[in-house]
């Protein structure tokens, strides 16, 4: 028979531990109970929404952490821990998605979240919300649609964009590129102008991104998208690109995202952590029943 003194020293451990990766995340982290109230509260999300644990725990999710979509409060039915509560579906939210959140102080600030339920014996007991201030990723953004918008068709503009900045011709061959999409591109200036992109990148024109520039440049309008390339070495990275029709052909933005994408790709593997906290939970869940059984039976 099992000592049930080592039981809750188990319990515990397991305990500490699990308060202990909370507690370090640096993402916010929130659960909510089959009531839509706040049961749990990490100081992450303290810091971020700017209130303290004892204001959110055994309050309505709903109302302690008011959120927005495209400017417009989110109904009720739609917020993702309702969704999840209510489905037993993970829901991820992306920076393109324009979720807002408005802290206690009255900041409003963009969120990105992964929000999964827990379960204990195949039931849904609650849910649990990971989620991060995505306010650093907006204003890139934003930069860089506001420098599209104050194009002047002048070089020496387009030469101190910190963005890449190239054009092509109408035969897709580079006419401009400056620093910056150099630099991107991990080649040279050289080896770009005169030649198209077709010469430069055998394969391109079966690309998504050719698709959109293609279309741009024959329909004349502008695409935005989000692009991953394979560079020649073996390497990979990810670019936020907006093309622009222009009269020498079509000027193209590009910003490095590889590192937002990252962080998008760190939160989908949050939802791996947060099945395992899951399991972790449910595991002292049962052994504290299993103590509290081997007790009354003594």
């Amino acid at each position: 028979m099992d000592n049930p003194e080592l039981i809750e020293q188990q319990l515990r451990e397991e305990k500490d531990l699990l308060e202990a990766i909370i507690s370090s995340m640096g993402e916010g982290l929130l659960v909510v109970g089959l009531d839509y109230k706040i049961t749990m509260v990490n100081p992450a999300a303290e810091k971020i929404l700017g209130f303290v644990r004892t204001e959110a725990v055994g309050q309505p999710w709903a109302e302690v952490v008011v959120a927005y979509k495209d400017g417009e409060p989110i109904p009720f039915a739609n917020r993702t821990s309702i969704v999840v509560l209510n489905t037993g579906m993970t829901v991820i939210t992306s920076l393109t998605e324009n979720h807002y959140y408005k802290t206690k102080a009255g900041r409003y600030f963009p969120v990105t979240s992964v929000t999964a339920p827990i379960k204990s014996g195949g039931k849904i007991i609650g849910a649990v919300k990971v989620f991060r201030d995505a306010t650093p990723e907006e204003e890139s953004q934003a930069k860089v649609e506001s420098k599209v918008k104050a194009l002047t068709g002048y070089k020496n503009i387009f030469d101190n964009l910190m963005e890449g900045c190239q054009i092509v011709d109408f035969n897709y061959r580079y006419i401009y590129v400056n620093d910056a999409t150099v630099k991107q591109g991990k080649t040279s200036a050289e080896e770009l102008i005169g030649r198209t992109m077709m010469e430069k990148f055998p394969g391109i024109v079966d690309t998504p991104m050719f698709v959109r520039l293609k279309k741009c440049m024959e329909k004349r309008v502008a695409q935005n998208m989000e692009n991953e390339f394979s560079f020649p070495d073996g390497s990979k990275g990810w670019f936020e690109l907006r093309m622009e029709p222009v009269p020498e052909g079509v000027l193209i933005l590009s910003l490095d995202i590889t590192n937002r994408k990252k962080t998008e790709n760190d939160l989908k593997a949050k939802n791996e952590d947060l099945e395992r906290l899951n399991k972790l939970m449910i595991g002292r869940e049962l052994k504290m029943i299993e103590l509290k059984k081997k007790l009354k039976s003594k």
